[in-house]
């Protein structure tokens, strides 16, 4: 019983493949210094300017206290800014201009990992892919 919960389980398999496929995206940015965290924040912040903690959050799917942590060691390397916003509970991030810097080394870096995985499965399979992770999202979202 325990067996078929383990393999058939949804989460465990996501979580699996998720964790497999970050290890390889950090294994790329590894010459950099950067974890693909790292890399998905300084991006999103690039891209967007800058946010709240809580809406950072919310887009990346994370709990409030690892994208802290994950920000406190970024402001420490001086890669984003975090300041207090109108309400004293309130903290915006920015990308800083040594972050934007090293997000503009590790494009390429990314660009590898990222075409690698789109060769390996075939671009038509990855953006069938892409659309079942984002229903697997909705999902997710109303379970919880």
């Amino acid at each position: 019983m325990l067996d078929m919960l383990s393999s058939g389980c949804a989460c465990l398999s996501l979580r699996k493949a998720a964790r497999m496929m970050a290890q390889a995206y950090d294994h790329k940015l590894r010459p950099l210094d950067l974890r693909n965290t790292q890399f998905s924040l300084l991006s999103l912040l690039a891209m967007n300017g800058s946010s709240t903690v809580s809406a950072l959050a919310d887009d990346l799917a994370l709990d409030r206290t690892t994208l802290t942590r994950n920000l406190g060691v970024m402001e420490r390397r001086r890669l984003v800014a975090i300041s207090v916003g109108k309400d004293a509970r309130t903290r915006h991030v920015g990308i800083t201009e040594s972050g934007e810097a090293l997000l503009h080394k590790a494009i390429p870096l990314w660009k590898e990992a990222q075409n690698a995985v789109e060769e390996k499965l075939g671009k038509h399979h990855w953006d069938d892919l892409r659309t079942e992770l984002s229903g697997i999202l909705k999902i997710a979202k109303e379970l919880g």
